[in-house]
């Protein structure tokens, strides 16, 4: 009983921590860990005109979510012409299922990855945009954000809230 209550605290110190906490600009709701100071921030175009260059680094990244994973919420895709890049909490948090066309700041490791067909079919059989699997055929090559954090605001078309933290653990597809 006394382990019981002992875990019930740190388990509440931890949650009314994580709820207090707040990015920068004091907008927007964090998922995840607070970003660290100093990590790179970069853009879209400077991710895709370079990927070499960040590949393996840790970046900050700003852009619209384009897509987002509806079984678990567990990855969103930013776009910018015919390139995208998917943005993957690895179930250590997870994000609204109706959080696309909203703003996501992102922290965490870019990587040029290839993923196979079954993977690529399986990502787009849990997305909310939908692409014609006929066209997924063979290894892709992708690029991938590992995301330690995410911020998301709503770009004005909602009042945006102050930032609150989420932190879900031990979530499964």
């Amino acid at each position: 009983m006394k382990s019981l209550k002992l875990f019930l605290l740190i388990f509440s110190l931890f949650i009314t921590a994580s709820v207090s906490a707040q990015d920068a600009s004091g907008e927007g709701q964090l998922y995840g860990k607070e970003f660290p100071e100093g990590v790179q921030t970069v853009t879209l175009t400077e991710l895709f005109a370079n990927p070499e260059t960040y590949n393996g680094q840790e970046v900050v990244v700003t852009a619209s979510i384009v897509d987002v994973c509806q079984k678990a919420g567990c990855w969103i895709t930013f776009m910018e012409g015919d390139k995208e890049i998917r943005v993957k909490t690895d179930h250590n948090f997870v994000l609204p299922k109706d959080s696309f066309n909203q703003t996501a700041t992102v922290n965490g490791v870019f990587a040029i990855k290839e993923i196979s067909e079954k993977m690529a079919k399986h990502f787009n059989e849990d997305a909310k945009n939908k692409k014609d699997v006929s066209n997924i055929v063979g290894p892709q090559k992708v690029y991938e954000i590992k995301a330690t954090g995410i911020v998301l605001t709503n770009d004005g078309t909602e009042s945006s809230n102050k930032t609150k933290t989420k932190d879900a653990n031990n979530v499964s597809e």
